[in-house]
């Protein structure tokens, strides 16, 4: 194995000809245009949806100095930067959805020219090319750029720490590893799981401190970028380990066990990537290819710290660390340019430009199902929609279930004229006005307010029960249902999809229902009415 990192693509568009550069600024001209048009294409039209409600809450209430357990949706330690940032939008007067999603979706759009620029510098036109294309096709990404979270920032400020760190150690640069190092800690400020990079670049730096050790330079700049690591590790263990340790010790509906972690990674990159990596990473490493080094601990340790997290119990998302897809590209770029360069480094002499472009086609294809459902419904459900639907029977009802009461609750203030509350627990106060026709009391399923008990007899994901009438004897209590409606949607990263579209209602499935809850907290329908 060598022990210099690599030059990467130094001085490669001088080997090109004029019109081999021509057709390359074409292409990738091409590729940056589908990714910001991919992107933004409908960004601002879809409903807000899940946790950008959340964002939207945090945004408006946001200030400096601010304790973060003020905030709403998750347990955090820090507040994300993105929720400062969304903030003067707000102020501004900009729509909700512009005001949370202009961040994610500028983003999105950065992080493919700037994938493109570093895997340039850092290994070749080729590489860069390749990772870009599986960058800008893939459907994960594209559904971050237009949600209203810090998923995108985040992909963008890890892409940035890792490429750069990547250069640092093969130019000996300083500066290229302070602003790295500066990257990785906005990444960190944004999303705190962004932190399991540290270790992976700690890793990479010792092999490389090791492989290097008889060069007095390199093994002094390996050791002064451990030190660097271990310090920023430092200043964040005091923030981190409180939040880690906080992390909720029950598994919810939307938390995943280990193999439903490994579904969603798959599934988030594309199989055709996912495959495409497991061949990467063996075929470069029988090549002893140094270049493996970063991008492979950059999944691997992230990917085992969250997977450890889910078998102690931790709620635990793919998304969490969907920055591991950056260096899946990466792999992939390296492994298909691998196969088609002489041993001695040199291109051969056929030019396999039409082998390239079908391997990547190959790669591509299983994710573009996915992609096209993206503007289908924006993977989003409809909300406002369903609320306009349901309107006579929620005015007249009082008392909603929906799977996200939140949500429902923030549509429902949209549309309807009546008071809108959400409340967490039983209370009796809540219940007589209720009764009176004095609100809508919108609850999860989890915690019915007239009932008492955590258990709810019937429920599905993405469903709304508007409740008629409720009656009660001594020994169980009766729930009649005015209307019912179910909000199909597909989870990327619950499993592997390939649907192109999905309906939001199934209107088979909106029947009368009447459930009897007994002591044994488990529902019995009693009829079902068409």
């Amino acid at each position: 194995m060598a022990t210099d990192i690599g030059r990467g693509g130094d001085g490669v568009f001088g080997c090109m000809s004029q019109k081999n550069r021509t057709s390359y600024a074409f292409a990738i001209v091409l590729l940056l245009i589908a990714g910001a048009a991919l992107r933004g294409y409908r960004c601002f039209s879809w409903p807000l949806d899940g946790d950008e409600v959340y964002t939207l809450h945090n945004s408006r209430v946001i200030h400096w100095g601010i304790d973060p357990a003020e905030l709403t949706g998750r347990i955090y330690a820090l507040c994300p930067l993105s929720f400062y940032l969304n903030r003067p939008l707000l102020d501004a007067g900009f729509s909700d959805a512009i005001a949370i999603r202009l961040l994610p979706l500028l983003a999105g759009i950065t992080a493919c020219a700037v994938l493109w620029w570093l895997c340039l510098n850092c290994f070749g036109p080729r590489v860069a090319l390749i990772a870009t294309a599986l960058l800008v096709f893939n459907p994960y990404h594209v559904e971050m750029s237009q949600y209203g979270r810090y998923y995108s920032l985040v992909l963008l400020l890890a892409n940035v720490s890792l490429l750069l760190f990547y250069e640092a150690l093969r130019d000996r640069a300083y500066r290229k590893l302070a602003v790295s190092m500066f990257a990785l800690l906005l990444a960190i400020l944004s999303h705190l799981p962004a932190a399991f990079l540290l270790p992976a670049q700690f890793v990479v730096v010792l092999l490389h401190w090791f492989a290097s050790r008889r060069d007095e330079a390199s093994a002094r700049f390996s050791l002064r970028s451990s030190l660097v690591l271990a310090a920023l590790a430092v200043a964040l263990a005091g923030y981190a380990y409180p939040a880690i340790g906080q992390w909720e010790g029950v598994r919810q509906a939307g938390g995943r066990s280990p193999p439903g972690l490994l579904a969603g990674w798959t599934a988030g990159a594309g199989l055709g990537v996912a495959l495409l990596n497991a061949f990467g990473i063996a075929y470069l490493a029988w090549r002893r290819d140094v270049r493996l080094l970063l991008p492979l601990f950059a999944q691997a340790v992230p990917c085992a710290a969250l997977l450890a997290m889910a078998l102690a119990g931790k709620t635990v998302m793919p998304q969490f660390v969907g920055y591991v897809y950056f260096p899946m590209f990466l792999v992939g770029g390296l492994a298909i340019d691998s196969l088609f360069l002489a041993t001695d480094g040199e291109s051969t002499t056929a030019k396999p430009r039409l082998v390239i472009a079908l391997m990547l086609c190959l790669a591509i294809a299983p994710s573009l199902p996915s992609l096209a459902s993206q503007y289908v419904d924006g993977n989003r459900h409809d909300f406002p929609a369903a609320i306009e639907a349901m309107r006579p029977a929620v005015e007249k009802g009082g008392l909603v279930f929906s799977s996200w009461p939140h949500v429902f609750a923030y549509h429902a203030r949209q549309t309807l004229d009546v008071p809108i509350v959400t409340s967490p627990e039983y209370d009796p106060k809540l219940a007589e006005e209720i009764r009176a026709g004095k609100l809508v009391v919108v609850q999860s399923p989890d915690y019915p307010i007239l009932l008492g008990k955590p258990d709810f007899p019937y429920r599905e994901p993405g469903s709304i029960w508007v409740v008629q009438k409720v009656e009660r004897d001594r020994d169980d209590t009766k729930f009649i249902y005015a209307d019912k409606r179910i909000l199909f949607s597909w989870d990327p990263f619950a499993a592997i999809r390939l649907e192109v579209s999905h309906p939001r209602f199934d209107h088979r499935r909106n029947r009368l229902d009447v459930f009897r809850i007994d002591e044994t907290r488990f529902g019995k329908r009693l009829e079902s009415q068409e």
